[in-house]
């Protein structure tokens, strides 16, 4: 009898253990289709907890999610990474993915041996310069008997860990990427997100700037950077069309020179709308000769209530977080102090901004 208890209960324990690892396999694999596709980094973690949501626990102390979007580079006669770097993207613990990137870059190139021919082929110089995406999922299962299989740390008694990973060739064009990955031109307006609810094209919304800043602002002048950048004679420049956003350097980061989604941007020194100030927004509705509405087609920055603005940078300046960008059209600048702005509403735009390699 102790022998046949001990043989059910391995066979439970190994039968539930493949049936989890199926389930973290297919987790990753969504991951993975998304990310390649084009997806960000940043929502990988969204796809893992769709597919698995259901039947694994995806608390952080259970689970942490890797996306790595390395290039195969063909030099002297082998192949290598041009770089490999893992995003942690979720999870308590981002002490590694525990893949090795020889052993994934032969797998990769084995998978394509039809392909590969010879160092001079025209398939070795296909796959070269090929982009992957993979998605690593480590996951702690829980054994039925609770039997101390691996001893994690003193609350994770029972818990066997395991990984699964995909890899999946990139299905858009690099072109693509690049264009996402770049940053956004944009002028300095941050506009809350909750004015662009339930929107279409063409709607127009009015914004205002009550002189406090997060959710009780409709809007909010912004700095490319800080200091002089945030003066009065700046937000009037950086008004003027075409606008200065190649000047952004964030806060707390000055080798980030560029607008992406996450990004923070330091509030204008500048609390009400003085002549200039208006004088430039008056200047952006007169007629654009590339559209047959009226005024200008702005790209401005969209932050949500979830992010509110904080103190960031030193010297420390108040910042709001891109959650989004927006194009609008300026319609009428209104208001005692000139804190009113009307917009009409075009599209949220997604051609850029993008950090498709790092996660949040």
């Amino acid at each position: 009898m102790p022998v046949l208890l001990t043989i059910v209960a391995g066979v439970l324990e190994v039968g539930n253990l493949l049936v989890t690892y199926n389930r973290v396999q297919l987790a990753a694999r969504e991951a993975s289709r998304f990310g390649a596709a084009g997806g960000s980094g940043q929502f990988v973690p969204e796809i893992v907890f769709q597919a698995s949501t259901d039947s694994l626990d995806t608390s952080p102390d259970r689970m942490s999610v890797y996306v790595i979007r390395p290039t195969v580079e063909y030099v002297s006669g082998a192949f290598q990474w041009d770089s490999w770097t893992e995003d942690c993207v979720y999870g308590d613990d981002c002490s590694g993915s525990g893949l090795d990137p020889n052993h994934i870059l032969t797998e990769v190139t084995q998978i394509n041996t039809g392909r590969v021919s010879g160092s001079d082929s025209a398939d070795v110089q296909e796959l070269a310069g090929d982009r992957v995406t993979i998605v690593a999922v480590y996951y702690e299962a829980q054994t039925i008997l609770n039997l101390n299989f691996w001893d994690t740390g003193a609350d994770s008694n029972g818990r066997v860990p395991l990984r699964a990973y995909t890899i999946i060739r990139q299905e858009i064009d690099q072109e693509v990427i690049g264009q996402q990955e770049a940053g956004c031109s944009a002028f300095p307006i941050a506009i809350n997100s909750n004015l662009f609810s339930g929107l279409v094209e063409g709607d127009q919304f009015t914004a205002t700037n009550n002189g406090e800043l997060g959710p009780y602002d409709g809007f909010e002048f912004l700095a490319w950077y800080v200091g002089t950048g945030q003066s009065e004679a700046s937000l009037v420049n950086a008004l003027t069309f075409p606008g200065t956003s190649s000047d952004y350097v964030e806060p707390d980061d000055p080798t980030d020179t560029q607008l992406h989604r996450d990004d923070r941007v330091a509030v204008s020194g500048v609390t009400g709308a003085s002549a200039s100030v208006a004088n430039a927004l008056s200047n952006l509705i007169d007629p654009n000769i590339y559209d047959s509405d009226p005024g200008y087609t702005l790209r401005v920055i969209v932050y949500s209530d979830s992010t509110p603005p904080g103190y960031i940078g030193s010297p420390s300046v108040m910042a709001y977080t891109i959650s989004n960008f927006a194009v609008v059209q300026v319609r009428a600048v209104s208001g005692s102090d000139l804190n009113s702005i009307t917009f009409a509403f075009k599209r949220f735009d997604t051609s850029c901004g993008y950090d498709i390699n790092v996660g949040p």
